[in-house]
């Protein structure tokens, strides 16, 4: 709708009318132009109101590739790992006193856009508080706090990612495949440092699956590199199988495939 006053008569092609007030001709106008406002403000309220809704779907659209794409970012780097040093990093690594040095994401840092960071850990003694606020792209949360990453390994006994520490996993020793198994997920709603050993058993990431609001879905990076959004109804029985590398599952015919 268009809020140009309406088109008036050429002032040079009439006279004006002598028996009306110049005072009502004025007010005439005042209430006009203020019909007009009225319209404009109501009209930009309503659409106002009906693009509010497509403006926070486009917004949660755009956050959610870019979660995806930042893990996608994380399995190259676990891959190239595997490439270099031909196994997974190990979920922990602890030093000849078995104290807690590092862990996995620490250890794929220089894969994932981090060279500087794994530098700075390893000339300082492999200290992870120096690099505690500083992770690599890739590894940090959209909303959390600087240095918080919203990644976890999945971690069990029998995971890709073992809770034993320096326990060595290769990708030969995922029997039920690649693409039907998942080795760590993304959630929007947990949170931690990227350089702490805190990640998630398979109860642990099920449970912050059901806590998801307003629609929103959490990531599942699969050991071939592919990554899948997860809902928060998925089957908890599905769920678990996904991460066993070795339980004989058929994901398939769980899922109706």
């Amino acid at each position: 709708m268009s809020n140009l006053p309406p088109q008036q008569p050429s002032p040079y092609g009439i006279q004006p009318d002598q028996g009306q007030p110049r005072q009502s001709k004025s007010n005439s106008m005042l209430i006009l132009v203020g019909v007009l406002l009225a319209i404009v403000l109501v009209c930009g309220g309503v659409l106002a109101g009906l693009l509010l809704p497509a403006v926070s779907a486009a917004r949660k659209a755009a956050q959610r590739m870019s979660r995806s794409n930042d893990l996608k970012l994380i399995g190259l780097a676990i891959h190239n790992y595997h490439s270099a040093y031909k196994q997974l990093p190990f979920t922990i690594v602890t030093n000849s006193n078995g104290e807690e040095i590092g862990g996995w994401r620490v250890g794929v840092s220089p894969f994932a856009e981090g060279q500087q960071q794994w530098d700075n850990y390893m000339s300082n003694n492999q200290s992870r508080d120096i690099i505690a606020s500083d992770p690599p792209a890739s590894f940090q949360g959209m909303e959390a706090a600087p240095g918080d990453t919203n990644i976890f390994a999945l971690v069990g006994p029998n995971s890709a990612f073992p809770p034993t520490p320096n326990t060595k996993v290769r990708f030969s020793s995922i029997v039920d495949g690649l693409a039907n198994t998942a080795i760590a997920i993304e959630l929007p709603n947990r949170s931690t440092n990227w350089a702490s050993n805190d990640n998630m058993t398979a109860d642990e990431a099920y449970a912050a699956l059901q806590q998801l609001e307003g629609g929103d879905v959490g990531h599942l990076l699969m050991a071939d590199g592919a990554v899948i959004a997860v809902v928060p109804d998925i089957d908890q029985q599905l769920f678990n199988s996904l991460i066993t590398i070795n339980g004989g599952e058929v994901i398939e015919e769980m899922v109706g495939m």
